[in-house]
């Protein structure tokens, strides 16, 4: 018996649970318009009230409590009732992160010779919605609408939207307040992350002359529509000199390897220590593409005992809404060189996630590196083959999210790499 009680049960919880609506397309709008809420039983699928009694038609009674039979979800304010919320919950089914809705509703208002008026106030995911308000001072029925912006909805969250309101200012009893004919849809349009991983390069690890080093590197998702990139601009920190650094240039990959990027602009001005800026991109990603940028700089001679450091890019698009996740990696690429001599080449050594990248000058066999937590204590080890100007990674069998140090030491050099993995 009590087997198939807790089987009852499941059942009952899985159906309450798929009972919840979903929006499935970016376009498709989600519609109620309450034509059957004449009860507690027959408020649809997806909302609630937090004042949760059902006392009668919409336009009678004076007592607290929700109203319906009139295609409306309307509630009744008392000087007891305080603050109520009227709340939708949608799924996000469309397979995509959500970074814009419209929403749409009818305010209605009803008992409209009482001077008291309740308002609404609308909240999407726990931000105000100031265009979104209502107020019975309207006898109504008017029609609202926006665009909420800003969101970042992953596939699988809840969507929360809440109506709420308090018996208002005036005087004596409260008018009733309600909304009908409500529209819920996914907003497609371009929305850019650019998720900073930082330059996780160790001290001493600047090669000068020909070759090129990795300054930082972000991860780009596009999601909602085709985004055209307009410019990139990388905001700079350290003590390194104008004339010190030849080129940059920003390069994008389908991997976190470098190697494999392709070239997509250069600037060969060093004038400004502030920030180094790629313009004119012109550049389209395509929706649901996720790409790995890379700035690297071309050092001369003049680079010694200097350091520098690129910030989360400044994107700009030429349409749609720009999100920047910052992880803020506080990793300094640097060359403390204590003699004026040309410095001595050391590999780079990045990482994205459980992988550590190293990008060597020279050949050397059997390199061997380790791996440490936060407190010192070895926890891997293991040997790469280091090609001359190759990327060459190690995927470590990391399992939980911690701070961790790796460490390579070859013929010529030891070169520490602090890092977090987030599972």
């Amino acid at each position: 018996m009590r087997h198939f009680f807790s089987f009852f049960l499941l059942n009952v919880c899985l159906s309450l649970f798929s009972q919840t609506p979903a929006l499935t397309q970016f376009g498709q709008a989600y519609q109620q318009n309450f034509s059957s809420f004449q009860s507690l039983s027959t408020l649809p699928p997806g909302w609630t009230c937090s004042f949760n009694q059902y006392l009668g038609n919409w336009g009678d009674g004076s007592s607290g409590g929700m109203r319906g039979n009139a295609s409306v979800f309307g509630f009744q304010h008392t000087a007891t009732t305080g603050l109520v919320t009227q709340k939708l919950e949608l799924i996000n089914q469309t397979g995509q992160p959500i970074f814009a809705l419209e929403i749409k509703y009818t305010g209605r208002s009803e008992r409209n010779t009482l001077v008291r008026y309740p308002e609404y106030e609308v909240f999407v995911q726990g931000q105000l919605a100031s265009a979104l308000a209502y107020s019975t001072t309207s006898t109504g029925p008017d029609s609202i609408s926006a665009i909420v912006s800003g969101l970042s909805i992953p596939p699988g969250d809840t969507i929360i939207i809440e109506w709420k309101s308090e018996r208002g200012g005036g005087t004596g009893a409260s008018r009733q307040i309600g909304l009908s004919d409500v529209s819920v849809s996914a907003e497609s349009f371009g929305a850019l992350i650019a998720q900073d991983f930082g330059a996780k390069v160790g001290s001493r690890s600047v090669v000068n002359g020909s070759h090129f080093n990795l300054i930082q590197m972000s991860e780009l998702s596009i999601s909602g529509s085709d985004v055209e990139l307009s410019s990139i601009t990388y905001p700079l920190q350290g003590s390194f000199s104008s004339g010190s650094i030849d080129q940059f240039r920003i390069k994008l990959g389908n991997t976190p390897n470098a190697d494999s990027a392709t070239i997509l602009a250069t600037s060969n001005s060093n004038a400004n220590l502030l920030a180094v800026e790629f313009s004119n991109l012109n550049h389209i990603m395509a929706n649901g593409q996720r790409k790995f940028l890379f700035l690297e700089a071309r050092m001369n001679s003049s680079f010694l005992n200097q350091t520098i450091r690129a910030k989360t890019p400044l994107i700009t698009i030429d349409s749609g809404n720009v999100y920047i996740q910052n992880h803020d990696a506080d990793f300094v690429f640097m060359n403390q060189i204590s003699t004026i001599e040309f410095p001595r080449l050391k590999p780079q050594i990045y990482s994205h996630e459980n992988v550590v990248f190293i990008k060597s000058p020279y050949q050397q066999n059997a390199a061997q590196w380790q791996v440490f937590d936060g407190s010192g204590k070895k926890l891997l080890e293991g040997v790469v083959d280091l090609q001359t100007d190759k990327t060459n990674s190690v995927t470590l069998p990391l399992s939980r999210t911690a701070s961790y140090i790796f460490v390579l030491t070859d013929n010529q050099n030891r070169i520490t790499h602090r890092f977090i993995f987030t599972k």
